[in-house]
């Protein structure tokens, strides 16, 4: 957000936080997500999908189509997406002119996260760390508190 960008997050059904950036195009989204794409085309070959395989299943998959990685020069692996990005209509240098959070909402914006993070801590435990709290504030607060 600091950079003025929008921040979209959802949560899987396993309760875990993923964020999107709403400036950044779906289909620009999709081509940088091919990986997603391999496995369930392997999922599919199996007679399954995505919805209706097992973990195990799914981890099959993964492995089955993981590539090894090849040494990429990062300065021309960093060109390579930035073009595919402007192929779809990103422009990856030019920051959003959205809005930013002022110090006042930053800081109400961190005391929610630490507040969901211990009840979130609570529900387990009467007794967490301060370790434990910071790293469940961060994660709550993702994309719209820093720790400034």
């Amino acid at each position: 957000r600091e950079a003025g960008y929008t921040v979209d997050w959802t949560v899987n059904d396993k309760g875990h936080p993923s964020f999107e950036l709403r400036e950044v195009p779906e289909a620009l989204r999709e081509a940088w997500s091919s990986r997603k794409a391999e496995i369930d085309a392997a999922l599919e070959a199996r007679g399954t999908t995505r919805a209706d395989a097992t973990a195990d299943q799914k981890q099959a998959a993964a492995l089955d189509t993981r590539q090894a990685k090849d040494v990429q020069d990062r300065a021309a692996l960093a060109e390579d997406w930035r073009s595919t990005a402007r192929t779809h209509g990103f422009e990856p240098e030019q920051r959003p002119l959205g809005r930013t959070l002022d110090a006042a909402e930053r800081a109400a914006a961190a005391d929610t996260a630490v507040h969901r993070a211990a009840e979130h801590l609570a529900e387990r435990d009467a007794r967490f760390s301060a370790r434990d709290l910071a790293h469940e504030a961060r994660i709550a607060s993702q994309g719209q508190a820093s720790e400034k």
